[in-house]
């Protein structure tokens, strides 16, 4: 992702977030576009958290506020592809989705 000119490695921010959550919880963080800044960042679990209580355990964890998700949607599956990997299209869009009902 690309957060005001600064690259951001998905799988960082991911890392950062397993820490705080279930380790039997799916995750998949996306970027979606954002007028201010480019792009942000989404996290799409399986995991009840929510972002202010995530944002609070990130920070307290000296985490780059940059790599901290901007949302959290709840879902009852990470989409996956026929090889179990998974699909970060459908992701995407569930994200997108997600961020235009809020």
């Amino acid at each position: 992702a690309k957060i005001g000119g600064e690259m951001v490695s998905l799988s960082v921010v991911e890392q950062q977030v397993r820490q705080f959550v279930d380790d039997e919880a799916e995750m998949v963080a996306v970027n979606v576009p954002d007028e201010k800044k480019g792009e942000q960042i989404v996290l799409l679990t399986t995991a009840d958290i929510g972002i202010d209580r995530l944002r609070e355990q990130l920070l307290g964890a000296n985490c780059n506020p940059l790599t901290i998700p901007t949302c959290v949607h709840k879902v009852d599956a990470v989409p996956k592809l026929g090889s179990g990997k998974t699909d970060f299209a459908t992701a995407k869009s569930t994200a997108i989705a997600g961020a235009l009902a809020d």
